[in-house]
């Protein structure tokens, strides 16, 4: 399991190292009541004063630690009552896979509580809010259907649990043609308040328990900049490039210590050659220096050969960089290189 899924061993333990525990702290001196029940559900709102955010009854069974970082982040912006969370950060920093923990966080683990989407330059208002569908039904031969959002929408309406929705690569769509009229209600103050649909000119509002989760590499140059009506009805999370995960992987795929040292050292340097960095993630899976040519030579160096088109002196930096560093972990000097 631990060689398919990487963590951390205190992650490892709060999902499998059992520790018994005596009777008198397992059970009550009388069975719970339905009222008591309902008072320890009650207990677990995020945010004190807004109900609408709950987590789930059903026992979590994501990897983030009580502890991680982003998952305080986003506990303390749920908190203050937001409108949607932007995870923020250069490729191979895990923002996707971050997007998808804390929704199994905030859901207890119910994925039939989780809808996700990516964004791109084909996608329209017609397959997010609403659009049209043949049918033998009418004489247009067309019918108005809800898509991926408004079915999202129907659900959190349906419950008081949390309903999480994932946009992933946001800024790769153009949001006022897919998003239309809805952008100004997913903004936490218009929630709840009903507005018509362009198509349909049905009346919707946004439950508050609806939260929308997103993800954005802002330094991607191929793409425009994401649309400022958009960006500020979000809350944004900023996820770094660490050493301290590179040396995860590295120790939990087998590297031995002396060489991840000189691993962890250079992926430092990288993070000065490019001019927004790159991910720890690159380095999952990487046991041993072969693994780690094979990574360099089919993903690192032609993203770095992307993000340096027009910096050639950068680039050989970056590639003498990577040759010494490959001196080093045969055990070789500079010079006897």
């Amino acid at each position: 399991f631990r060689k398919e899924f990487p963590l951390t061993d205190e992650a490892y333990n709060q999902l499998f190292v059992f520790s018994d525990e005596p009777p008198e702290t397992l059970f009550g001196e009388y069975p719970l009541s339905q009222d008591d029940v309902r008072d320890i559900v009650e207990s677990l709102i995020i945010g004190r004063g807004r109900p609408a955010l709950k987590l789930s009854e059903k026992e979590p069974q994501g990897v983030l630690a009580e502890d991680d970082p982003v998952m305080q982040e986003v506990r303390a912006v749920i908190d203050l009552g937001t409108s949607g969370i932007i995870f923020r950060g250069c490729p191979g920093t895990g923002k996707t896979w971050y997007a998808w923990q804390v929704a199994l966080e905030l859901t207890g683990n119910n994925r039939d509580h989780i809808h996700r989407v990516q964004f791109h330059s084909s996608v329209g208002y017609e397959d997010f809010i609403e659009g049209y569908r043949p049918t033998e039904d009418t004489k247009s031969g067309f019918k108005i259907v809800l898509k991926k959002f408004l079915s999202a929408v129907e659900q959190a309406r349906s419950t008081e649990e949390t309903i999480v929705f994932i946009i992933d690569e946001i800024n790769r769509g153009d949001p006022s043609r897919i998003v239309g009229e809805v952008l100004t209600y997913i903004e936490d103050g218009w929630r709840d308040i009903p507005f018509v649909t362009s198509y349909s000119e049905n009346s919707v509002a946004i439950p508050r328990n609806l939260l929308l989760l997103a993800t954005m590499n802002q330094h991607d140059r191929s793409i425009t900049q994401l649309d400022m009506a958009m960006l500020r009805r979000f809350d944004h999370i900023d996820i770094f490039p660490s050493e301290e995960r590179v040396a995860e992987f590295l120790d939990f795929a087998g590297m031995p210590v002396h060489q991840a040292a000189l691993v962890v050292d250079w992926f430092a340097t990288l993070q000065t050659l490019l001019p927004f960095g790159i991910g720890h993630t690159y380095f999952l899976h990487v046991g041993d220096p072969g693994k780690l040519t094979t990574v360099w030579k089919y993903r690192i160096l032609p993203f770095c050969e992307s993000v340096l088109e027009f910096e050639q002196d950068r680039l050989e930096s970056v590639r003498h960089s990577y040759a010494a560093l490959e001196r080093r972990l045969r055990g070789q000097t500079p010079e006897e290189g």
